[in-house]
């Protein structure tokens, strides 16, 4: 699944028309279309935006639904 197609796929599943979406993130309605349709790809700030508007995480807006597991430590 593509970050377009995870943006889309989130926003719908929230009951979301773009309009709506882009009046609460501030982005505008052209570009998440554009993104929606892997036509551009959003900034990390627009992503973030997006994310809080939708109240999800990056992680299930771009489209990751698993874990990593962190064998190591930094210390």
């Amino acid at each position: 699944m593509t970050i377009g197609e995870s943006i889309r796929q989130t926003r719908e599943s929230k009951g979301y028309s773009r309009e709506r979406l882009s009046r609460r993130s501030k982005v505008s309605a052209v570009a998440i279309r554009n993104w929606e349709l892997n036509g551009t790809m959003p900034t990390l700030d627009c992503l973030i935006m997006v994310a809080d508007a939708l109240n999800v995480g990056l992680d299930e807006l771009v489209g990751r639904r698993t874990k990593i597991r962190n064998e190591s430590t930094v210390l």
